[in-house]
C-alpha cells in the first residue's frame, strides 16, 4: 500500500456527517480493492484543492467494466459510495477497465470558513 498525502495538508475540520461518509466510502473502496481486484499495489491519495478534499483509491488489479454494474444485487458498494457522496454535496468518480485496474475518487466540499489552526501542546 502506498500513501500519497502532502506534508502541507491544511488542517480543516470537517462536519461529522462529511467525515463519517468519507470514511465509509473510502473503507468500501479499499475493501473492494483487497477482496476483488487481485491487486499487488493499492494507492491512497489525499489532496485539498480549492474548496474541496479529493481522496483517491487506485489499484493495479483486474479491473472491471463499470457500465456493466447495473444488475440487481451486483456492485451495491458502488451505489452506496455514490449515494453517500451525493448526500454530503460531493462527487464520486470511477475509472476502470477489465485488466487495467481501478481508480475511485471521492470529492467532498470543505467548509467555507478559514482552516483550523493547529493546536498548541500544553
Amino acid at each position: 500500500m502506498r500513501f500519497d498525502i502532502p506534508e502541507d495538508m491544511p488542517s480543516t475540520a470537517l462536519a461529522g456527517k462529511v467525515r463519517h461518509y468519507l470514511f465509509l466510502a473510502v473503507r468500501e473502496a479499499l475493501n473492494n480493492a483487497v477482496r476483488h481486484a487481485r491487486a499487488d499495489l493499492i494507492r491512497l491519495e489525499i489532496r485539498a484543492e480549492n474548496s474541496s478534499v479529493r481522496i483517491a483509491v487506485e489499484d493495479n488489479g483486474c479491473g472491471f467494466a463499470p457500465e456493466q454494474t447495473t444488475g440487481a444485487g451486483t456492485h451495491e458498494g458502488l451505489t452506496n459510495m455514490r449515494r453517500r457522496m451525493e448526500e454530503i454535496g460531493g462527487r464520486f468518480q470511477i475509472a476502470s477497465r477489465p485488466g487495467g485496474g481501478t481508480r475511485v475518487e471521492f470529492i467532498a466540499p470543505l467548509p467555507s470558513e478559514s482552516p483550523t489552526p493547529p493546536r498548541n501542546s500544553p
